[in-house]
């Protein structure tokens, strides 16, 4: 069992599960910290409209912080309700195009294709979308409700510049405003947050827990919810692992490992360190997970969820957008619109 354990600590990117990872979906949402907190605000533009030209442009400053500071290839895009209102079901036609542009968000054009750079690609031509009825439960944050998946992928490097996304909307079958998670201010606070789904340990009747405690000026790491009594590992790492694994997930790839056991509780603290670390230059990302061994289990270990601390959130320091909409069809082939230093909450799902 010590041995098992011991392997799965070592695991850096575990290449023998990749084709499980592909079961479950990955999101780079900006901007940045965003995919574990809901925005401050909401806004019901451009979903909300029945015709509408709208543009994000999202600086590298701020993609360059997700999928752990790598390339990512986007494959579609994803909104969630802001807090707890409601939405209801539509159709409509949508086109998006996608381009890297050295347009910043602090110096976007108030003309659609002044933004656009050289690159420009539709990755979604126009296509008809019926779209469900939802309400966000004010969770922190909620789940995606409307899901538009792309025709053609689109490989972005945050190197090659910043990225603008361009929607053009129209038919839609409803004007009432359905209001989307939003961002206009700017957090100081860094972000801790239990995330995932972990194992049952044996003799529990909860899932295993990797916790992130703010207390006081600290931060308290800890496991709940583990096998009483029983051999542990903490894997410490920078990037997710995406991978089913036995009971659980395996979240994370590890790069530091640190070996330990539970109390008679399945407890362990791992550590108590100031949560001033958490203020990164840029945006970061920490990822922790536990295993521990349960012969209960399938494979005699079992894993928590997974924690991350990160600094605060970029909010909307590195996005702005534009927009000129309408409640009946024609502001889908405008040419110009009004601009502001705030966005949507874009949750690009990636290969």
């Amino acid at each position: 069992m010590q041995r098992k354990l011991a392997i799965l600590a070592t695991l850096a990117v575990p290449t023998f599960l990749a084709d499980a990872s592909a079961q479950i979906v990955k999101y780079a949402v900006s901007p940045a910290g965003y995919e574990f907190q809901t925005g401050n605000s909401n806004n019901t533009f451009p979903l909300g409209r029945v015709s509408a030209s709208y543009q994000q442009i999202h600086d590298a400053a701020d993609m360059g912080a997700l999928n752990s500071h790598a390339a990512m290839v986007i494959s579609g895009m994803h909104f969630r309700p802001a807090a707890s209102y409601s939405i209801t079901a539509r159709a409509f036609d949508v086109q998006v195009t996608l381009s890297t542009t050295s347009v910043t968000s602090a110096a976007m054009s108030t003309t659609f294709s002044a933004n656009l750079g050289t690159n420009t690609t539709v990755v979604l031509p126009y296509t008809n979308f019926n779209l469900p009825a939802g309400a966000g439960t004010g969770g922190d944050p909620n789940a995606p409700l409307w899901k538009f998946p792309f025709t053609t992928i689109y490989p972005y490097n945050a190197a090659s510049g910043n990225l603008v996304w361009d929607w053009r909307q129209k038919n839609s079958t409803s004007t009432t405003s359905a209001f989307f998670d939003f961002v206009s201010n700017v957090p100081t606070v860094p972000i801790t947050k239990s995330v995932g789904d972990g194992c049952t340990a044996t003799g529990q009747t909860s899932a295993a827990t990797s916790d992130l405690t703010p207390s006081g000026s600290n931060i308290v790491a800890s496991l709940s919810n583990g096998r009483a009594s029983s051999p542990a590992f903490a894997a410490i790492g920078l990037s997710r692992a995406y991978a089913p694994l036995w009971c659980g997930t395996l979240w994370v790839n590890p790069i530091i490992v640190a070996a330990g056991a539970t109390d008679s509780t399945g407890s362990w603290t791992l550590a108590t360190f100031p949560s001033s670390v958490l203020n990164f230059p840029s945006y970061t990302e920490v990822f922790l997970q536990y295993a521990f061994a349960d012969a209960g289990l399938a494979g005699g270990v079992g894993l928590s969820n997974y924690a991350v601390g990160a600094s605060p959130p970029n909010g909307s320091t590195y996005i702005s957008r534009l927009w000129n909409v309408s409640t009946a069809n024609g502001s889908e082939t405008a040419t110009t619109g009004s601009k502001a230093k705030n966005g949507l909450v874009t949750m690009f799902t990636i290969l």
